[in-house]
Parts: structure tokens; sequence; C-alpha cells
């Protein structure tokens, strides 16, 4: 693949998006491709007259020497701001939505630290990879893991079960999660560097340019919002 910024992107007709597998933002159902973010760069890819090509990576560090080596030309999964500033040879898009991750632990319990707790967390969300983050960095609790696929009934079957003692899910996944167990309150909200921005080469400036133009319109017609509530 050669790598360029806009012009040799639409010379070859088709966008080449990296991203992972992630519940709400990326997944495949029926055999169709789906998700908050697939729809939204989907959108995209159309405004400009491209077809789609969609690269599914297993880990940050692939999504992102994929993108260094230029086999694609955007990542719309979200990485670490943290790797992104200290990469020159990266950039990001203007952030698009937030949703933190927030602690989660049953009404009659007092809030405490993390540290040695058994923390549930839904495989491969966001609140999955915060948590990697804050092991990484040096917190020692045991990660309950619920498939990416089931809803968020089996995280609350694991408070039920008294398997876990805390949940790590994004804010807009409360409600849904106490509609099966009522009596769980959200406590802290958790640091993370992944926020909603798109990733490309720093040397795409025409292409940043009509991301950002892109996603703030998008954002002012509210159609951000619609997608994130529909997923």
């Amino acid at each position: 693949p050669t790598p360029g910024d806009l012009d040799r992107i639409q010379a070859r007709h088709v966008l080449r998006v990296i991203t992972r597998l992630d519940p709400g933002n990326y997944f495949v159902t029926d055999g169709r491709p789906a998700g908050f973010e697939f729809e939204l760069v989907r959108d995209f890819a159309r405004e400009l007259g491209l077809n789609l090509e969609v690269l599914v990576a297993e880990s940050d560090a692939e999504v992102l020497e994929w993108l260094r080596l230029g086999v694609g030309d955007i990542a719309t999964t979200r990485v670490s701001d943290r790797i992104v500033r200290a990469d020159p040879a990266l950039t990001q898009s203007r952030q698009y939505h937030f949703a933190p991750v927030v602690l989660v632990q049953p009404g009659r319990t007092r809030p405490a630290p993390l540290t040695g707790k058994r923390i549930g967390v839904r495989m491969g969300s966001m609140a999955h990879r915060t948590l990697g983050e804050l092991v990484a960095n040096g917190l020692h609790c045991e990660t309950h893991l619920t498939p990416a696929t089931a809803s968020l009934q089996a995280l609350a079957t694991e408070f039920e079960r008294g398997a876990i003692d805390a949940a790590l899910v994004e804010a807009h996944h409360l409600a849904e999660l106490r509609e099966f167990a009522p009596t769980l309150v959200a406590g802290a909200t958790v640091p993370s560097p992944f926020q909603y921005n798109w990733t490309l080469r720093a040397s795409n400036p025409a292409l940043r340019d009509r991301i950002d133009a892109y996603l703030e319109r998008n954002l002012r017609e509210a159609r951000v919002a619609a997608l994130a509530s529909r997923h």
C-alpha cells in the first residue's frame, strides 16, 4: 500500500480504515459490519465518494503500526492519546463524543479503592482497555471478563453471584446495567486516555481538515448524538 494525503486517497477511490472489535462501536451482526464508529466513518467515505475498506486489528499497537506503515488511512478505534501525543508521525481529529468510564458498585457497599478487588468488565470495551491501562500502571486487582457479545445482564449476573466486587462501564451503559441490577450505583469517574477521536498520520493535513469539518458538522446537526443513542 502507498500512503498519501487526501488527493492520493481520492485517486484510488478507497478509504482504508483501521479499527478493533468493540461492543457498540464496531462489530459484525448477521455477517454485516455495524456500530457507532462504523456508521460515522461509512458516511464520511460516502461524502467523499469513496469505497470503504475496513481492517480489523487485534491490538492498539497493531492499529498504530498499520497506520504508520500506510496500511490504512484512518484509525477510528480509540487509542491512547498519550501515545499519539508522544509520536510526531501521528495526529488526531477533534473529539466528537464523550463517554466517561465509571466505577459501579452495589449500593450497600462503601466506596473503596480498586486495589485487591474483583472487577468486572465487558471484553474489548473501553472499560476493559481502561482497566488494562490501570493494571499496566501498577493497579493490583482481579479482572473478570464477560463476553463482548453478551448484554450487560451478564455483568449484572456476576454481581448477583458474588463473583465481583465492582465493575467498570462507560457512563452511557449505566442505565441499562441498572435495569438488571437496580441496587448498583455509580461512583468515581476513572481517568481514561481513550477518547473519541480518529487517528491519522501527521503528514495528511488535508485529510485531517476534511475529517474535522465533517465531525463538526455532524456534532452541530446532532447526528453524532443520534448515532450514539442508537448504539
